[in-house]
């Protein structure tokens, strides 16, 4: 991930309930509220209940949607039956659950019989954290098929905001697919460290604002660069402002800081990063965006635990085997770690979360890197317009490019409804950055 002057589903569960049995004589109770999600959530409404015919009563309404954290909604309610006896349907179907998404539950079925008033709908989710409630992972046991290549489109571009300067360089990073939306970063040129701010794209092309660079309690917005989502669909983010690996809240703006220094210093300028599902954070620390005087003697790649022990690995950094450690990722069995930098290298990781010493895969440089799940690296940088595609060997397998005129690709991430769409980002000036895609016919990882 570089500036101008360097190198820079879970599943929606909301199907619709089936009929019920035969109900009990009398009117049958309303459905109850759905419970309060802990995200920037709405619960679903109850289902509605029906109530005694001429001959039986209906049943209650199904359960409602629970509320969880995203901005997911739930299922709507299930309608009321009409007419006169007979079996009633169940309520509402459950809230779609999704890693930050908005996608909405099934409704649930009508009752096939009697009438009856609907359930309270349920109250609103507490503002909450950024993410979602999982991150995507590939299928196991899956075949797929070898990936086809061609030239990405235009997806979306950086929309205006008072104060941002996009009439000249700027470069957009680290994009992570969570729920249904693309989130990525874009700052301006230069270090310093630079402005940044965190953007918002849907499937559509949409693109908003999630945190401008005035956000945040200190009124002085994220300052990210890559982005990444852990197993329970948090986002993090590497934050080159302070110098930290951080936590982040979309609806507070609030950062909160997992890693900030190193042997008493803040780090440099954290480009990337990488969460292995047993919590071990990997992150690298080039100088790209670092202020004047460098806080630290040398770059590195870090890993940090899940208590928060910070370790910079050994084998990794200026003068070693890759200067200016730049894009990281791990294999989807995450026993392999990927570096990007002046090459890319693959380190094998141990139980305990060291790495082991690398090895080149490619000999050409790179920045940002994302996995097919067919094990597929795609490799974005290079001071090309392309993202290239090596097989485990190393060996390049394909090329996607960018149309012509557009900046240099910078880094790519899976996602979509089916996670086949390959979101390219891209930095330059004003009608050359943005966010491309080409539609893939396999899935990939989310970041």
């Amino acid at each position: 991930m570089r500036n101008n002057l360097a190198w820079t589903f879970v599943a929606v569960l909301g199907a619709a309930c089936s009929a019920g049995s035969p109900a009990p004589t009398g009117a049958g109770a309303a459905g109850a509220a759905a419970t309060a999600g802990s995200g920037n959530t709405q619960a679903g409404g109850a289902g509605g209940a029906t109530s005694g015919g001429s001959s039986s009563g209906g049943t209650n309404a199904g359960a409602s949607g629970t509320g969880t954290s995203g901005n997911s909604n739930g299922g709507s309610a299930g309608a009321a039956g009409s007419g006169l006896a007979g079996s009633a349907g169940l309520g509402g179907g459950a809230a779609g659950v999704g890693a930050g998404g908005s996608a909405a539950g099934t409704s649930g079925a009508a009752g096939a019989s009697g009438t009856g008033a609907g359930g309270a709908a349920g109250a609103a989710g507490s503002a909450g954290s950024g993410g979602g409630t999982a991150s995507f992972k590939c299928p196991g046991g899956a075949t797929y098929p070898k990936p086809v290549f061609g030239a990405a489109t235009l997806a979306g571009v950086p929309p205006p905001e008072a104060g941002f300067d996009m009439n000249n360089y700027a470069n957009v990073e680290g994009p992570v697919w969570i729920g249904d939306a693309l989130y990525f970063s874009e700052m301006l040129g230069g270090s310093g460290p630079p402005p940044s701010r965190i953007l918002k794209m849907t499937e559509a092309g949409t693109v908003t604002v999630a945190l401008s660079e005035t956000s945040g309690p200190d009124g002085k917005g994220p300052g990210s660069n890559g982005l990444a989502v852990d197993a329970s669909g948090q986002l993090y983010a590497a934050v080159h402002k302070d110098g930290s690996v951080d936590k982040v809240n979309l609806t507070t703006g609030v950062l909160t800081p997992v890693a900030s220094m190193y042997n008493g210093a803040r780090f440099d300028s954290p480009n990337d990063l990488a969460i292995a599902s047993n919590g071990w954070i990997y992150f690298s620390d080039p100088d790209f965006q670092a202020p004047s005087t460098r806080p630290q003697p040398t770059t590195h790649l870090y890993r940090v635990s899940p208590t928060g022990t910070v370790t910079a690995d050994g084998t990794i950094g200026q003068n070693q085997l890759i200067m200016a450690p730049n894009g990281v990722t791990l294999s989807l069995d995450e026993a392999t770690l990927f570096v990007s930098g002046n090459s890319i290298y693959k380190f094998p990781v141990n139980a305990d979360g060291s790495l082991g010493m690398g090895t080149q895969l490619v000999a050409a440089a790179g920045d940002g890197m994302v996995l097919d799940c067919a094990g597929n690296l795609y490799v974005a940088g290079n001071n090309q317009s392309t993202v290239q595609v090596y097989d485990g060997t190393g060996k390049i397998v394909g090329t996607i490019t960018l149309p012509s005129g557009a900046g240099t690709t910078t880094n790519v991430a899976f996602g979509g409804a089916t996670h086949q769409t390959l979101y390219i980002t891209a930095m330059g000036n004003d009608g050359q950055r943005g966010v491309f895609k080409f539609a893939m016919n396999l899935p990939g990882m989310p970041y």
